[in-house]
């Protein structure tokens, strides 16, 4: 990679902006290569695997989206004017772990071991039909069958809370020196070109799973309004455990 005064005219480019588009790439020219679809029969097969895979097969791509991504950061830092030394601190400063992801409510959990039968079960329905039936279903459980779903969000929740804390303890300070390190060679160094070139701002995006572009609008809604319930609930039980001790 060469630096900024060298041949390179453009910012380094971005492969891939998530690990579904790595799983996307990847199926898709071995479908062109087969020749049998085209274009949106491509398209929509793609995502049709990609919604009924398990995070477990997920993890592959997930675990290759971040090795793109730090290989793209490295190229940014150097064609933005860094170092040897700066390069030496970055790989040191990419070691830092992830932070702790706060768990998934239990009604999205039941969504997730459920999604795929209710699919097969109703094919006419699309993405985010299946999320509002399946949302319906979880809250016409009885207590003791959401009783599991909530137990476990309990432990996972206080799991969270501790390891968050021995992160932050260990790694905060450190993760803010690489964001500031990336940041400053990019302000220092960045025209209004590489701006809306980059569609602003490179240097603020790290190794993240992301979701699909196409979930509806109606279906973030839907979880975010049970995620509320969810957190009331709780609130709720917490208030009451306290109040009979």
């Amino acid at each position: 990679m060469q630096l900024r005064s060298g041949k390179l005219k453009k910012p380094p480019a971005r492969i891939c902006m998530s690990s579904y588009q790595v799983f996307y790439a990847e199926k898709a020219a071995q479908m062109k290569e087969d020749g049998k679809m085209k274009g949106k029969e491509i398209q929509m097969k793609i995502r049709d695997m990609w919604r009924q895979m398990n995070e477990e097969e997920k993890n592959k791509y997930d675990d290759e989206f971040e090795k793109m991504e730090a290989k793209y950061k490295e190229d940014l830092l150097l064609y933005y004017g860094g170092n040897a030394q700066d390069l030496k601190k970055y790989k040191a400063l990419l070691e830092i772990p992830e932070k702790p992801k706060k768990p998934v409510s239990g009604c999205l959990v039941y969504i997730a071991e459920n999604r795929r039968q209710y699919s097969e079960e109703n094919p006419d329905l699309s993405f985010g039909q299946v999320a509002k039936g399946l949302v319906d279903k979880y809250n016409l459980l009885s207590n003791k069958e959401r009783k599991k779903y909530d137990d476990e969000f309990d432990k996972k929740l206080e799991n969270y809370h501790k390891e968050l804390d021995e992160w932050s303890k260990k790694y905060s300070e450190k993760r803010e020196q690489f964001d500031q390190l990336i940041e400053e060679k990019f302000k220092r160094s960045a025209t209004r070109q590489d701006l809306q070139y980059q569609e602003l701002p490179p240097y603020k995006r790290g190794p993240r799973k992301m979701k699909e572009d196409d979930e509806t609008v109606q279906q973030q809604q839907e979880m975010e309004h049970q995620k509320k319930k969810d957190d009331k609930k709780k609130e709720e039980k917490n208030k009451n455990q306290k109040w009979k001790r």
